[in-house]
C-alpha cells in the first residue's frame, strides 16, 4: 500500500509540475524557416499564391497523397480557398487574405482545433536570387495541452516548413524559362508629340483598359487619315505594391490633327535619356526584365527621372509563340 501510495504522490507531482510548466509557457508559438531560391519572384509567387499549385510542392500532399482537396472563391489571390480532408494531416482550410505582388501571400488557418491563426510567405529579392520565408503563427494554444503539443512539436513543425519550402526550390528552378530579358543599353530618346489616352487600372482590369485606350487612339488614326509612325506604347505611374495604377496609352502619329476624339489627347513628351532592354516574352512575365534594368541602375548609381512605359514591339494576336512577342521596357533616367 505504501509503493501504491508513493507512486500515486508522484503522479499527482508530475501533473501538478506539468501543470505549472505549460502555464508559463506562451499562448502562441511562431514556426518559421527560410530559402534561397534562384528564380525569379514571378515564378514562386505564382506557385504560393494559388493554392491550387501547392500540389506541386506541398510537404502535406506528399505525406498523405491520399489527402483530398476542395478549391472555392478566387483562382489566386485574395479570397482564393482550400478546404482540405486528410487521414494523415487532419482536416482544416486555408484562405489567401492578403496578397501583395511577388513580396508577401497571407492566408488564414483553420486546422478545426478552435482557432484560426494566421501563416504567411515572404519574399526578399536581392541580385542573383530570392529568399523566401515560410512563418506560421498558433496563437491562443490551449491550457495545458495545446502549449505543450506546440513546444513539443515544434522541431517536427520546422522540418516539414524546410521540406515544403526545399520541394518548392526544385520544383520552380526546374522550370523552364519562359521568357528572355535582352541586353541592356542606354540611348537618347527624342522628343516627341503622340496622341494619348489615359486613366486607372487594377492588374485584373489592366486589358480592359487597353482594349478601351487602344480602340479609342486607333478610331482617332482612322478617321484623321492618320499613319502610325512607331509602335504603340504605354506609360505606368505607379511601383510593384501600388493596387490601381495611373496608365497612359499613347500611339506615336505622322502629324497631330486639330481635333480628336473624346478622351484621345495630344501628349508632348520631351528629350531623356533612358535605360532599355527588349523583353521576348508573355506580358505576365514582364517584371523579370524590370528587375534586371532596376538592378542595373542601382549598380550605374542612376536616377529614375520619370514613369517608366512599355513600347509593344509585336502583336500578341499574331504570333502563336509567347517567346516571339516582345516588348521594349525604358525607364527614364539622370
Amino acid at each position: 500500500m505504501r509503493i501504491i501510495k508513493w507512486i500515486f504522490i508522484i503522479i499527482i507531482a508530475l501533473i501538478a509540475l506539468l501543470l505549472i510548466v505549460s502555464a508559463l509557457m506562451p499562448k502562441e508559438r511562431i514556426f518559421t524557416q527560410s530559402v534561397e531560391i534562384e528564380k525569379s519572384p514571378r515564378v514562386i509567387f505564382n506557385q504560393l499564391n494559388s493554392l491550387q499549385s501547392w500540389g506541386n510542392w506541398s510537404p502535406f500532399q506528399e505525406a498523405d497523397p491520399e489527402m483530398t482537396s476542395e478549391y472555392m472563391g478566387f483562382k489566386s489571390g485574395v479570397g482564393n480557398r482550400q478546404e482540405w480532408k486528410s487521414k494523415v494531416n487532419g482536416n482544416g482550410s486555408m484562405e489567401i487574405i492578403k496578397s501583395v505582388n511577388e513580396r508577401k501571400v497571407v492566408f488564414i488557418l483553420d486546422l478545426g482545433m478552435g482557432n484560426v491563426d494566421t501563416t504567411w510567405f515572404a519574399l526578399e529579392r536581392n541580385s542573383k536570387n530570392v529568399v523566401v520565408t515560410w512563418e506560421t503563427k498558433m496563437s491562443n494554444l490551449g491550457y495545458p495541452m495545446g502549449r505543450l503539443m506546440m513546444t513539443l512539436f515544434k522541431g517536427n513543425m520546422e522540418k516539414v516548413f524546410m521540406k515544403g519550402l526545399e520541394n518548392l526550390k526544385k520544383y520552380v528552378e526546374e522550370q523552364p524559362a519562359d521568357c528572355i530579358s535582352g541586353e541592356i543599353e542606354i540611348i537618347d530618346v527624342p522628343a516627341r508629340s503622340v496622341i494619348a489616352f489615359s486613366g486607372k487600372a487594377t492588374a485584373i482590369g489592366m486589358e480592359d483598359f487597353f482594349k478601351e485606350s487602344f480602340g479609342a487612339l486607333m478610331a482617332a488614326v482612322q478617321s484623321n487619315g492618320l499613319k502610325m509612325n512607331g509602335f504603340p506604347f504605354a506609360i505606368y505611374e505607379g511601383d510593384e505594391t501600388t493596387v490601381e495604377w495611373g496608365v497612359t496609352s499613347a500611339f506615336p502619329v505622322n502629324r497631330i490633327p486639330s481635333k480628336l476624339p473624346e478622351g484621345v489627347v495630344r501628349m508632348d513628351l520631351p528629350q531623356t535619356k533612358a535605360v532599355t532592354l527588349l523583353h521576348s516574352g508573355a506580358y505576365e512575365t514582364t517584371s523579370d526584365s524590370y528587375y534586371k534594368i532596376l538592378d542595373y541602375i542601382t549598380g550605374k548609381e542612376l536616377q529614375i527621372s520619370g514613369n517608366c512605359w512599355e513600347e509593344y514591339v509585336s502583336d500578341p494576336s499574331e504570333v502563336s509563340d509567347p517567346l516571339k512577342i516582345q516588348t521594349r521596357i525604358y525607364f527614364p533616367v539622370k
